[in-house]
């Protein structure tokens, strides 16, 4: 899919009219890989707001706040975070960590930042840092506040997935934020098959699981 086919389907999503979507122009200075990258995360990213699709002020909103992003410097720390995200993806792990450094030379105390720089480097074969990384967290954990979630995807780099589901089960008692991005995030594919992180999944997203008898066609009432 090219360029104007993500661009259309963003504007489509928010339902923002051909006369307000100029988000072609934003970007329009960019290399063609470099949009793709990046609307590829604006769809992922706007896809989490499907259940506003029918409000038109929220999704307008969300708009706004994409361009807003869109229009930051293409250098500026945050861009390149996302932009290595989307490479490890792609598996292209050296540009990936290019991007993180990048990132983490402005934003080196983002515990968030760290983590995913970790897991990175674990999934491309560097498992000294990611290891020394991890253990950088869990001693910065005792002094202050480090996401368990983030600690969980680092685990899953490394392939230690129990130590893995366990700072998820520990996320969910904490009842962590990032949780509603389990089923979505692409770090958390390896554990799809586990029967930890499906009952994980049941107790966060219940609704996505049940088939009750208040939606089985034979229990409705004439």
């Amino acid at each position: 899919m090219d360029t104007s086919s993500k661009l259309s389907e963003i504007k489509d999503f928010l339902s923002i009219s051909d006369d307000k979507f100029d988000l072609n122009h934003t970007i329009n200075t960019w290399s063609d890989d470099k949009k793709l990258l990046v609307l590829n995360k604006v769809l992922s990213f706007i896809n989490n707001f499907s259940m506003f699709k029918d409000s038109r002020p929220f999704m307008n909103s969300v708009y706004i706040c994409v361009k807003k992003t869109l229009e930051i410097e293409p250098e500026h720390p945050v861009v390149n975070f996302f932009l290595g995200r989307a490479y490890v993806q792609q598996t292209r792990y050296r540009e990936a960590m290019n991007h993180f450094q990048v990132a983490l030379k402005s934003y080196g105390d983002s515990t968030n930042m760290l983590a995913t720089f970790a897991h990175a480097a674990a999934i491309s074969g560097q498992t000294g840092l990611s290891e020394k990384i991890l253990k950088q967290l869990l001693d910065l954990s005792e002094k202050m506040y480090v996401s368990t979630y983030d600690v969980a995807s680092i685990y899953v780099g490394l392939k230690d997935y129990n130590n893995a589901l366990d700072w998820l089960e520990k996320a969910f008692d904490e009842k962590a934020y990032l949780l509603i991005y389990l089923q979505s995030d692409p770090i958390m594919d390896d554990l799809r098959n586990e029967e930890r992180y499906q009952s994980l999944c049941q107790k966060i997203f219940p609704e996505k699981f049940d088939t009750g008898r208040k939606t089985s066609p034979e229990n409705v009432s004439n």
